[in-house]
């Protein structure tokens, strides 16, 4: 069973992904019917970088206060993800290999993003991440409701 407070930080960081997403709600229904100009591009980036660092977070939680293991080189972001993916003598996995590979895009993207100038941005590239987003946000609280429900 997870303490409180480790729940109670799980969930601080479920609500501010949702809150993230929400606040942009009109602009990701904008983009359904036509692309981006280049503010709403750099918006819509922004938006993916924080989903991202939002979920990690979350994975941060656990793997240092479940598992007590929290990956400490230079690839410590792939390690932490497949951490997540694994069972461990703690706990079960806390999402699946469906919800990793999805994940695994938007950790790219945010390296990509934190490397990256902005004006090198291609909505093309980061089109599907952005039309996924709530759809893998809502496969990602249902997993981590899921693994606190269960733990």
């Amino acid at each position: 069973m997870l303490h409180d407070e480790i729940t109670n930080k799980i969930k601080i960081q479920i609500s501010d992904i949702d809150t993230e997403i929400s606040d942009v709600s009109e602009l990701l229904n904008k983009i359904k019917t036509s692309d981006p100009d280049k503010i709403e591009l750099k918006a819509l980036a922004t938006v993916l970088h924080s989903f991202y660092n939002g979920i990690e977070k979350i994975f941060s939680i656990i793997a240092k206060d479940v598992d007590n293991d929290f990956p400490d080189d230079s690839f410590w972001h792939r390690k932490l993800i497949k951490q997540m993916n694994s069972k461990t003598n703690n706990r079960e996995k806390v999402i699946s290999d469906k919800l990793l590979e999805k994940l695994d895009g938007y950790l790219a993207f945010r390296h990509y993003y934190r490397h990256s100038y902005s004006f090198y941005l291609d909505w093309n590239l980061i089109k599907d991440l952005v039309n996924d987003i709530e759809s893998t946000k809502t496969s990602f609280n249902t997993e981590i409701l899921n693994f606190i429900k269960n733990q």
